[in-house]
């Protein structure tokens, strides 16, 4: 049986497994499979239309987290992470999913995005013009950003400070691309 917590459909950065690459954020909801007895290996299939930062075409930008202990916490204990087998449209496809019986039969999982988002200037060099972006949406807190070396550089305007701050969780600006900050932006990676 597999249900869930009801938690938001929103991306978290915090309570992420040691080994987890940089860039990845999680789903705040966490589901629970209980199996009494071995059921064998299972197909998982998500649907991410809808969900925030989960338009990557890269199944290696997506991944199942289980928590085998089923604790909920994806800092200790045993972790294990598994890339999509297939993506399906807007379905993530997991074959052969095998849940253990280390908390009891009870393993609580949950799914994990690297987002990244790419300047592309088409506009001007407003970082807060959606239509500026791949994608056409301005990076958030759980977004890492590239710059390549475009025509319009991005440029973070002096009204974007506290919480109108400009924000992502890591940036690279590609060689020849510059950045200019006039207000403020806020790294949570701090890279």
């Amino acid at each position: 049986m597999i249900g869930h917590d009801n938690a938001d459909l929103l991306r978290q950065i915090d309570n992420l497994p040691v080994g987890l690459p940089d860039g990845f954020s999680r789903l705040q909801r966490e589901w629970l499979a209980d199996e009494t007895g071995d059921v064998g290996d299972v197909k998982l299939s998500f649907d991410i239309s809808g969900l925030d930062g989960f338009t990557s075409a890269d199944p290696l930008d997506y991944r199942i987290l289980i928590d085998e202990d089923g604790d909920g916490d994806f800092q200790t204990g045993t972790v294990v992470q598994i890339d999509p087998d297939n993506i399906n449209g807007d379905v993530l496809e997991f074959d052969n999913i095998s849940f253990s019986n280390d908390g009891g039969g009870k393993d609580i999982f949950t799914f994990a995005v690297r987002s990244t988002i790419t300047w592309n200037g088409s506009v001007d060099s407003d970082w807060s013009n959606p239509a500026n972006w791949d994608g056409g949406a301005v990076p958030t807190e759980f977004d890492s950003v590239e710059v390549p070396d475009v025509t319009n550089d991005p440029e973070v305007g002096s009204s974007m400070t506290g919480v109108d701050a400009a924000k992502c969780l890591n940036l690279n600006v590609q060689s020849g691309a510059n950045l200019t900050v006039n207000g403020e932006l806020i790294l949570t990676e701090g890279n």
